[in-house]
């Protein structure tokens, strides 16, 4: 309930312009808003490597994989080593049971100036990628659990460090 009413607050004193709105539909699961919404952004700012990881996100919950691979790759050769489109790049290809070749790019996470981050994530995919059995929405749900709480860990430790 906290988090709902943070994002409610956040999407508010934005404005609800585009991206926002997007992240809103993208958090709350309503996934074809979300497309739709980046989509939208996209046709305007192309480029836009960020909205392209997001897209890959809604396209992964979506379980249109091939869709995420295509934005991912977009989104990477924009800005080389993008961690968003890592990672979902990482799970549309386990989700087309590419197991192997998703936990690799998984383990590839990079986040720069992070490295707390990295070790985080990095070894939930390595931990994931020898359990047996697990389906891929729940895999997909660890995995961002994993990135979520690496972030926290990294924005801990910036606060206690006084950055």
């Amino acid at each position: 309930m906290k988090r709902l009413l943070i994002i409610v607050l956040l999407v508010t004193l934005t404005g609800c312009h585009a991206p926002s709105s997007g992240n809103y539909a993208l958090v709350t699961g309503d996934y074809p808003q979300a497309e739709k919404t980046f989509k939208q952004v996209l046709r305007d700012d192309p480029g836009n490597f960020i909205i392209r990881g997001k897209l890959a996100a809604t396209y992964v919950h979506m379980g249109r994989y091939d869709e995420a691979l295509n934005q991912c790759r977009k989104a990477l050769q924009d800005k080389p080593g993008y961690p968003s489109a890592t990672l979902y790049m990482g799970l549309a290809l386990i989700g087309k049971s590419q197991w192997e070749k998703g936990f690799d790019v998984l383990k590839s996470y990079n986040y720069p100036a992070r490295f707390r981050q990295n070790q985080y994530v990095i070894r939930k995919a390595e931990e994931l990628s020898t359990e047996h059995g697990l389906r891929t929405e729940e895999i997909i749900l660890r995995m961002e659990k994993a990135v979520r709480r690496g972030e926290k860990i990294w924005i801990d430790h910036k606060r206690r460090a006084g950055d």
